[in-house]
């Protein structure tokens, strides 16, 4: 009797340690599509996810869809001295959208061949802070 509850408890146990332990990856994955993570923690855990030098196709493997392709370009104002002659911007990002703002993927060089950089949260404001009005 005594041999047998051995063997039973040590089936159980070894039933319990057949569970694969979380790896890092799985935990950030789990951040990443939490409808409860905040856009800093999505970004942290697209940094954890994406390996730098990834490209687009590599990053949307990994995190997903939806996302999207946004192209800021436009001349550079130093908004101290007024000067317009500046070296104009032209600035891809792979942005990830959350309700209230998303995570932009950022690339070196910046175009939609670069490769990942970053991983940066930002807000999308719906109203004025100065009047409170939408």
């Amino acid at each position: 009797m005594q041999h047998f509850i051995t063997v039973c408890l040590l089936a159980l146990t070894l039933v319990g340690c057949n569970r694969a332990p979380q790896t890092a990856k799985d935990a950030a994955l789990q951040v990443w599509r939490s409808a409860d993570s905040s856009l800093e923690q999505r970004a942290d855990a697209a940094r954890k996810l994406v390996p730098k030098g990834a490209g687009a196709d590599e990053i949307r493997r990994v995190l997903g869809e939806p996302c999207i392709w946004v192209h800021y370009h436009g001349p550079s104002v130093d908004l101290v001295s007024g000067a317009t002659n500046l070296t104009p911007f032209d600035v891809w990002r792979l942005e990830y959208r959350f309700g209230d703002g998303g995570v932009a993927m950022t690339f070196d060089p910046p175009t939609q061949l670069g490769g990942f950089t970053n991983a940066v949260p930002f807000h999308i404001f719906t109203s004025s802070p100065l009047t409170n009005q939408p």
